[in-house]
């Protein structure tokens, strides 16, 4: 004969545990946020939009290419970097001298954007 019994007590430790992993999760996932690089480039003296430049997005730790993009017709291209560290975007244009920004971003949760408006000056004739 099987006896089967309901013990309420170890469900609700179950489902209490199971809150706590939960909303522990969820406050760490800032430590791991993604993030955001917002790139514009410009005729410095014209300020007109270029693009179709190249944009080589370096992580500095150890110089590895993170990503490679082109400017879109507003001169604009984003970047993603998972997390804390140092970055370098070096940019290159027909007809323009290069270019290149750098950025570092911390571990905070509100240290998720960064935004560049880089000026490239015309190549010298």
């Amino acid at each position: 004969m099987c006896i089967k019994t309901f013990n309420p007590l170890l469900k609700t430790n179950l489902i209490v545990s199971a809150s706590i992993f939960f909303i522990c999760l969820l406050n760490n996932q800032g430590y791991a946020q993604t993030k955001n690089i917002k790139l514009t480039l410009k005729d410095k003296a014209s300020e007109t939009p270029l693009n179709e430049a190249t944009a080589v997005f370096i992580n500095l730790k150890d110089t590895t290419v993170m990503d490679k993009q082109v400017t879109k017709k507003d001169g604009v291209t984003n970047f993603t970097y998972p997390g804390a560290g140092k970055f370098q975007i070096k940019i290159t244009k027909a007809g323009y001298q290069p270019g290149q920004c750098y950025g570092t971003f911390g571990n905070a949760k509100d240290d998720t954007f960064m935004y560049f408006t880089l000026k490239l000056l015309p190549s010298a004739k």
